[in-house]
């Protein structure tokens, strides 16, 4: 008697902007199917119209990836910024811009998440609607400046300490929220990016992805 086969696990799917972990279809309102994935890889480097940076309220720059963002788009997104957005962006908010030198992107939006108060846990009912209207205005940027596909990074989950699985929590159903409600004649792919390889974010994240 010949020996059973055995099924081998399928591979997560390479690509050259980094790692499909996760991916499934979600139509929109008007019954259009939307890609919405998980990637492990970089978001100065992925493949999408439309990146999220996630910003503080100054618009103007810090540590961690939003300084690398604005150190690969160049001077000219600092200059956009202080023509445009000179008093910033409130908590929950987003805004547009070019992504000049990041020629992976057409545009950076800019959404400026809110810090976890420790001290309050599950209570941070406003913190946990100004992530959602983080989420939800970076999807209606994305639509205005009629872009095919946006990557989101883990917004508030770094130094703004906010507990990773609450967060994903947040940004899943907020893209579920845009998609059945809100008009959208243009996004095609919904890209959540995590970085690194064993991170906390890509187990929530794929906790929450149904």
């Amino acid at each position: 008697m010949p020996p059973k086969s055995v099924r081998r696990p399928r591979l997560p799917a390479a690509r050259a902007d980094g790692t499909v972990l996760k991916t499934t279809i979600i139509n929109d309102r008007d019954g259009i199917p939307v890609v919405v994935e998980v990637i492990q890889g970089n978001l100065l480097t992925i493949n999408s119209q439309a990146i999220v940076n996630a910003a503080n309220a100054t618009l103007k720059g810090g540590g961690g990836v939003d300084g690398q963002i604005h150190r690969k788009a160049g001077p000219e997104l600092a200059a956009e910024i202080r023509a445009k957005y000179p008093n910033g962006c409130r908590v929950g908010d987003a805004r547009l811009t070019d992504a000049y030198s990041i020629t992976s992107a057409r545009h950076i939006i800019h959404a400026v998440g809110p810090t976890w108060n420790k001290a309050n846990g599950a209570d941070n009912r406003d913190v946990k609607e100004d992530l959602r209207r983080a989420y939800i205005n970076s999807l209606g940027q994305a639509t205005l400046g009629e872009d095919a596909s946006i990557a989101f990074p883990t917004i508030s989950t770094g130094i703004f300490g906010y507990p990773p699985e609450e967060a994903a929590q947040v940004a899943m159903r907020a893209v579920r929220e845009f998609l059945h409600k809100e008009n959208n004649p243009w996004l095609r792919k919904i890209t959540f990016l995590i970085w690194g390889t064993d991170s906390a974010d890509e187990q929530f994240y794929m906790a929450h992805f149904e």
